[in-house]
C-alpha cells in the first residue's frame, strides 16, 4: 500500500495562470479517436527501417512512422495550399517525463505530472522514407533536456507561460501589413505525441484488482497520437485523434495498415 504525497509544489511553485485558456487546443471540428495496435515484431521492422543513422526507441520509430505516414495523407492538402502559394509548416510537439531528469528525484509516491515537451520541425527535405529525419531530430531536441540546468531553469522560470503570453500578445496586437501578408502564405500546424508505455499501468490496484485494459478518454483534441502499453507489454496500442476527414485519409493508406495488427473505434 503506497499513500500518495500531494506536496509537489515544493518542486513546481503555483504560477500566475491567468494568460492561459483551459480551450487551447480544443476544436469545434468532428473528431474521430481510433485505436491503432502494434505488435512486437511490427514495431522491431519499423526500428530497423528508421536506424540509419542512430538505433531508435520503439516509441521513436513508431513515432517517425505514423509522422510520416500523416505526411503522406496530407499530401494533397499541401499541394492544393501550394498552388495557391500556402506553405503550411507542421511542428510536432513530444511528451516528457521530467522525473529522471531532477537532481533530486521525486518519488514515484506524488500524485502529479512531472511532464515537459519538446518540439521539433522535421526536415521536410528528407524522404518519406527515412521519416523525414524525424528520429534524429527527436533525440537531439531530448538530449538536451539532459543537461543538468535544464530542470532548474523551468523550476526558477516563466518559460511556458511566458511563451503563452507573448503568443496572446502577438495575436491581439496589430500587424503591420508587410507582415500581415507574409503571415498568410506560411500555415503552422501541429502533431503531439505522447507516450505512457514506461508507465507500469497493468500494475495499478485500487483495491478491486489489477486492470483488465488501460486506455485514454476521448479528447477534442486535433492530431494527437497517444501510445499505450499492452497488456502482456510487447506491444503498444496508438490511441489518434483526427479530423474525421483526415481520419479516412489515414485509414485509406495501405502502408500503414501493413504494420497494424489490429484497429478498432472507441
Amino acid at each position: 500500500m503506497v499513500c500518495p504525497r500531494l506536496d509537489s509544489a515544493t518542486y513546481f511553485p503555483p504560477r500566475d495562470m491567468s494568460c492561459y485558456n483551459i480551450k487551447t487546443g480544443r476544436t469545434e471540428e468532428k473528431m474521430v479517436s481510433k485505436r491503432f495496435l502494434f505488435n512486437a515484431s511490427a514495431i522491431s521492422t519499423l526500428k530497423d527501417k528508421y536506424a540509419n543513422e542512430i538505433q531508435p526507441t520503439r516509441v521513436e520509430a513508431l513515432s517517425a512512422f505514423i509522422w510520416s505516414r500523416f505526411v503522406v495523407a496530407m499530401s494533397d492538402q499541401v499541394e492544393a495550399e501550394t498552388e495557391t502559394s500556402i506553405t503550411r509548416l507542421y511542428l510536432v510537439i513530444h511528451g516528457l517525463d521530467l522525473r529522471m531528469r531532477m537532481n533530486s528525484s521525486p518519488t514515484e509516491s506524488y500524485f502529479v505530472n512531472f511532464s515537459w515537451v519538446v518540439t521539433i520541425m522535421p526536415s521536410m527535405d528528407k524522404t518519406v522514407e527515412e521519416g523525414y529525419g524525424f528520429v534524429t531530430k527527436m533525440r537531439e531536441a531530448v538530449k538536451k533536456t539532459k543537461d543538468s540546468d535544464y530542470v532548474k531553469r523551468i523550476q526558477e522560470g516563466d518559460t511556458l507561460f511566458s511563451s503563452m503570453k507573448r503568443k496572446g500578445d502577438d495575436k491581439s496586437s496589430q500587424e503591420p501589413p508587410r507582415e500581415e501578408a507574409m503571415r498568410k502564405k506560411i500555415e503552422f500546424g501541429h502533431f503531439i505525441f505522447s507516450s505512457y508505455c514506461r508507465f507500469q499501468l497493468y500494475e495499478v490496484d485500487f483495491g478491486w484488482g489489477r486492470p483488465i485494459w488501460v486506455s485514454q478518454a476521448t479528447l477534442p483534441l486535433k492530431n494527437r497520437a497517444t501510445f499505450m502499453p499492452t497488456r502482456s507489454g510487447d506491444g503498444i496500442e496508438v490511441w489518434i485523434n483526427l479530423t474525421d476527414v483526415d481520419m479516412a485519409k489515414f485509414e485509406a493508406d495501405g502502408v500503414f495498415l501493413k504494420f497494424v495488427s489490429q484497429a478498432s473505434d472507441r
